[in-house]
């Protein structure tokens, strides 16, 4: 599964949560989701050219 099919299978399961327990689930599972995203971002953007697509797509996704 790629980070985002995580990422909506979570929020899927999410959306039938109060709106505290959705922030706290969202703290514990989302977010290190994330951090790991950012560290790919980061450790694959110094494999490829800036102006690439993918090297475009990568600036624009850190810079969210």
């Amino acid at each position: 599964m790629t980070y985002f099919d995580r990422m909506f299978y979570r929020e899927h399961q999410f959306a039938k949560m109060s709106p505290e327990v959705r922030y706290k689930a969202r703290l514990e599972q989302s977010k290190p989701l994330l951090e790991a995203y950012k560290v790919w971002l980061h450790a694959t953007q110094k494999k490829v050219t800036a102006k690439s697509g993918l090297g475009k797509a990568i600036a624009y996704n850190l810079n969210q």
